[in-house]
């Protein structure tokens, strides 16, 4: 416990739980008035707290796509709704398990696929991947079966 003057006042902070901290304003064996830490905050300096957001993440695997012979695949975010969506980030896998982001260092920084977050469905996100033609993905090395990568999403409750 603390006893600061504070505009002839003496400041007080009491513990009133393990996770909240109080002041009391007021003298010393009077009745007091009480403020938490951060409304005493927001009042000497006018301003508000910020607002805590809490993210979550999800992966999901993209699943079976032979990216040589088919353009595209839709990934469906289960689980999750579109307006909640704040990132997304994807990785491809090639045949020989190695990870590429969507655009690939390799080849000059070209973005060698793209993809859109559809407008509906609302809930349950719908994600389109697209390979372009011609460029990284397009090779064999991305061709055959397996899962071809992961959708990390991250998200707000």
């Amino acid at each position: 416990m603390a006893n600061k003057e504070l505009f002839n006042q003496n400041l007080v902070t009491t513990p009133t739980s393990t996770s909240t901290k109080r002041i009391a304003f007021g003298n010393s064996g009077s009745t007091a008035q009480n403020i938490t830490l951060d409304d005493f905050r927001k009042w000497v300096t006018g301003t508000t707290a910020p607002v805590v957001t809490t993210l979550l993440q999800k992966s999901f695997n993209i699943g079976n796509w032979s990216m040589t012979t088919v353009p595209g695949v839709d990934v469906i975010l289960t689980g999750v709704d579109r307006d909640k969506i704040r990132s997304i980030e994807i990785i491809i896998r090639s045949n020989g398990n190695e990870l590429f982001p969507i655009w690939n260092p390799h080849s000059n920084q070209e973005i060698s696929a793209t993809w859109r977050l559809n407008a509906s469905p609302l809930t349950n996100a719908k994600l389109s991947i697209g390979r372009k033609n011609g460029y990284w993905f397009d090779q064999s090395g991305f061709s055959g079966s397996g899962n071809r990568g992961y959708v990390l999403v991250t998200y707000v409750p």
